[in-house]
């Protein structure tokens, strides 16, 4: 049995949003995937998509998806993706790791990662080019970013196609970078879970294993990465703006205690969960005027933050819940 959390949606707003609530003995997920202000074809389109599950280990399986804003079907390929990312990595806990998962856990670094993480993306790819194929579309209209996580109480394992962004809390309060946005072969261009390149080369994937516990965990889209990340730094020595790719503690932290906090003093159930949940999605969709830029942003905002509980024990079937 798992402890899963069903993503929900909502029209209230004109887009389709996505919710993810759960509460485990070993982690609490609070996540949502909004809408932007950028209107596509004459309407607002939300193309993100985020998914969560807690294993009977206790273990943490999370996928964060960006439909591509120049695919025509890029909900589709974005919910696809996490579904099947999801299963796919669920079902290689059961059966390519077998009676050998804790130890290989123990021993895993980015070279044994990658194998693994590249056929369960291959499988992925397969599920997301067949929804479109049985949508009567093609591949590149269901073109979408993904990023993939793993996480046990002393590893985290990440996979990503794109430009998402994941980031881990340390024991000691610092954040640590777990992925780089992923760009194409051109300037401005994304690679993409449909693109041919890592699909044929498992070295075009971004993998990355994160040894020794960490307390929580983000995962977001570009939408979010204007205040859940500094993307530029300055170089003094060159004195000029450089790529940086750094997790922004000012927000990211404060947001995890007080996620600590609201789970703390609910009601474990599916209904005090899920209302934190929607306080999320609200907060992402309308900012704080503290934080206009993720009300003006145009595009699409997903942020997941899983939170490492102190039990270290195996997850009891577990509280989730969607609702529109």
């Amino acid at each position: 049995m798992s402890a899963e959390a069903r993503e929900a949606t909502d029209n209230g707003g004109g887009d389709e949003e996505v919710l993810v609530a759960c509460e485990t003995p070993s982690w609490r997920v609070i996540g949502a995937s909004v809408g932007g202000t950028l209107v596509r074809d004459g309407r607002k389109a939300m193309q993100d998509a985020c998914k969560a599950e807690v294993t009977s280990k206790g273990d943490l399986l999370l996928a964060v998806a960006d439909g591509a804003g120049s695919a025509r079907l890029g909900a589709l390929g974005a919910r696809s993706a996490v579904r099947m990312a999801i299963a796919s990595l669920r079902c290689a806990l059961q059966g390519w790791f077998s009676s050998s998962y804790p130890d290989l856990v123990d021993e895993v670094d980015e070279e044994l990662w990658r194998p693994f993480a590249h056929r369960i993306l291959r499988n992925t790819r397969f599920a997301v080019v067949h929804a479109a194929a049985e949508a009567g579309a093609y591949r590149d209209d269901v073109a979408t970013t993904l990023t993939l996580v793993f996480a046990t109480s002393t590893h985290v394992l990440v996979a990503q196609v794109g430009d998402g962004r994941c980031a881990a809390l340390r024991p000691d309060g610092s954040w640590e970078a777990l992925t780089s946005p992923q760009r194409g072969a051109y300037a401005g261009e994304t690679q993409f879970l449909t693109s041919a390149g890592w699909r044929r080369n498992p070295r075009q994937l971004e993998v990355r294993v994160l040894k020794g516990p960490v307390e929580a965990i983000a995962v977001l889209t570009d939408g979010c990465e204007r205040v859940a990340y500094e993307c530029l730094g300055y170089d003094e020595a060159a004195g000029r703006y450089v790529v940086a790719n750094t997790p922004h503690a000012p927000f990211l932290t404060p947001n995890v205690r007080a996620m600590q906090r609201l789970l703390s003093v609910t009601a474990a159930g599916a209904g005090g969960s899920m209302a934190i949940a929607r306080a999320w999605g609200a907060f992402l969709r309308e900012g704080t005027p503290e934080l206009p830029a993720l009300r003006g942003e145009p595009d699409d905002k997903t942020l997941v933050l899983a939170v490492r509980t102190a039990s270290n024990g195996g997850a009891a079937p577990g509280t989730s819940s969607t609702e529109p």
